[in-house]
């Protein structure tokens, strides 16, 4: 089994690392999103809303359900997305509502093919996938992501290794040794429930909903299949 990514009723012995940590609580319609590290503030777009009618933990969920919500890092006080060639996670509840759509978990590309930036997303093919470096670097998922339930989503770097998780299963392992940066604070920061290919262009890439959307960054915390986390993250 792969290192634990959140223990049991307890702590997260690598909160210190979380760069951005995003429950999407609130009422219904709420237009507020909290980054429970302390290290972000976090912007939605004009469309972008909490619901209480689809929730994997707490009391609400990010609503992307018509396909025309997203929601962004305005400002941090560290990188959230420039990983260098450090270990790294990135993960969250994913809730899909159309089949052959392609829905994006996060982008840190400034444009078409930036050097450095990545994304992760649900492509046409119900696979989940990974690229960097443009499609460089890229590699999917061996199984589909479901629609119409909850499924938890992952990935991760440990040293040069690429895994892509779905539901606690490893999918595919891939290499990658070159540095991953994003552009945090700056004219193209990192976004979240869309794509950014470019960003100037940018169209919200979400039909469904996500729920505790986290970057961990310095640790992989899944190395190897794994159960997924049975509760919210922790915020300490």
């Amino acid at each position: 089994m792969a290192r634990a990514g959140v223990p049991a009723g307890g702590g997260d012995p690598y909160f210190s690392n979380v760069t951005c940590l995003l429950h999407f609580d609130g009422a219904n319609g709420g237009t507020t999103f909290t980054d429970s590290s302390g290290n972000c503030t976090i912007t939605g777009n004009a469309n972008a809303q909490t619901t209480t009618s689809e929730v994997k933990y707490g009391t609400a969920s990010l609503d992307c359900s018509a396909g025309n919500a997203y929601v962004y890092v305005s400002s941090a006080t560290t990188g959230v997305m420039d990983f260098g060639t450090d270990d790294f996670t990135i993960e969250c509840w994913f809730y899909r509502t159309v089949t052959g759509s392609r829905d994006f978990v996060c982008d840190s590309r400034q444009s078409t093919g930036n050097t450095g930036s990545f994304f992760l997303r649900v492509d046409t093919d119900n696979k989940l996938e990974w690229a960097a470096n443009g499609t460089v670097n890229s590699a999917k998922s061996t199984n589909t992501v479901a629609v119409n339930q909850w499924v938890h989503l992952a990935v991760a770097r440990e040293g040069t290794d690429i895994r892509l998780f779905i539901d606690g299963n490893l999918e595919n392992t891939s290499t990658l040794s070159s540095s991953l940066v994003d552009d945090t604070n700056g004219t193209y920061p990192p976004l979240i429930a869309t794509t950014g290919n470019p960003w100037g262009n940018t169209t919200p890439a979400l039909n469904g909903y996500m729920d505790d959307f986290r970057i961990t960054k310095g640790v992989a915390r899944y190395t190897a299949s794994f159960t997924p986390p049975t509760e919210a993250f922790p915020d300490s």
